[in-house]
């Protein structure tokens, strides 16, 4: 893979396929004049973590992701890794902790155990049962919005 950001999509064309400015365009090269403080990492970390879990999630859901958002999910986790190097486990369990109650927050108990149990490979989740929670969802809240988004009062 070329270290060179890919060029961003010409205003005449719609798209370019797998470009993401985050992982190959302008903002993807590292700012070495920039030195970020240990809250500035906490939040980098929630930041990619739930990039990571967002990505996952639109796979375990739908059964589909696009080749960009793969690409996105594995430089999330790069970051991520280079980031808990530096704030180290017991911190990053700290983060993950908080950002997996807000996901499970997000989609529910039912289907939160679901993900977690296909993630870890304990067993495939049963099509049938997360498609019965997905449908029971949609009933109860007709105007839900994204899946990293909280659901409101």
């Amino acid at each position: 893979m070329s270290k060179e950001p890919v060029r961003p999509p010409d205003e005449d064309v719609p798209w370019a396929a797998d470009y993401d400015d985050e992982v190959r365009g302008h903002g993807g090269p590292p700012c070495p004049e920039f030195i970020p403080n240990v809250q500035e990492l906490r939040y980098l970390a929630e930041m990619w973590l739930r990039t990571v879990y967002d990505v996952g999630l639109e796979w375990f859901l739908y059964r589909q992701a696009s080749t960009g958002r793969a690409l996105l999910r594995d430089h999330a986790l790069d970051r991520l890794g280079r980031v808990a190097d530096v704030l180290g486990t017991e911190e990053m369990g700290v983060i993950e902790a908080r950002v997996e109650g807000e996901m499970e927050g997000s989609i529910g108990k039912k289907l939160w155990g679901l993900f977690t149990a296909e993630r870890e490979w304990q067993w495939p989740a049963p099509r049938a049962e997360v498609e019965k929670e997905l449908k029971r969802l949609k009933q109860a809240r007709p105007g839900a919005r994204r899946l990293s988004e909280p659901p409101g009062d």
